[in-house]
């Protein structure tokens, strides 16, 4: 267990690390690592150290310049990696983290596929791509405007999207009811070790 905390830890602070002076870049190192990093996790869900790296993730996080709400992101990172431990506790954590890795992967290229679209898709399909897109939640947990950013603006055809099409959900109340189902579900799951090795 020591191993694998100290590797998912420097996972998350790898990122933060290389993104110390560009937020938007930290912040979307965690959105795509948080879920993989908890369910490689979930074979100890019910160990309290198991839930380490997000809190060391959320201490780092504090030290990233331009992060206007960093507890507010913390939170959603927690979630995502409580999404991802909830399915690790229940497969084997190669399978569960690469799962967790290609979903939040896809979901974050998806509105603007890579960069990769001739022209942005349709407004209401983009907006519901930015809706479950990992990267966009967290950023926009950060209080970053990821809608004006750059990155978004041109490829994805945020200046056509307007507020209406957007689902709303970026808010406390699905980090802490994704927060939740983690749990939930990581507890419910029969315990067990991946590794007795490392426990």
């Amino acid at each position: 267990m020591r191993t694998s905390l100290l590797v998912v830890s420097a996972l998350g602070l790898a990122g933060l690390s290389s993104g110390l002076g560009a937020p938007v870049g930290a912040l979307s190192w965690m959105a795509l690592t948080a879920a993989a990093g908890g369910a490689w996790m979930g074979g100890w869900a019910r160990s309290l150290l198991a839930w380490a790296p997000p809190i060391v993730w959320a201490g780092a996080l504090m030290l990233v310049r331009g992060v206007p709400a960093p507890l507010a992101a913390s939170l959603a990172v927690l979630a995502l990696y409580a999404a991802g431990m909830g399915l690790g506790a229940w497969l084997s954590r190669e399978r569960a983290a690469g799962v967790a890795l290609l979903v939040s992967a896809g979901l974050a290229l998806a509105p603007t596929f890579g960069g990769g679209l001739a022209k942005p898709w349709e407004p209401e399909l983009s907006a519901a791509l930015l809706d479950v897109s990992p990267v966009a939640w967290i950023v926009e947990s950060a209080g970053i405007d990821w809608m004006r950013h750059p990155a978004m603006y041109d490829p994805a055809g945020t200046a056509d999207i307007g507020p209406e099409l957007r689902s709303g959900r970026r808010s406390w109340l699905a980090a802490v009811v994704l927060l939740v189902v983690g749990c939930i579900s990581s507890l419910a799951a029969k315990p067990h070790t991946h590794d007795e090795s490392e426990a």
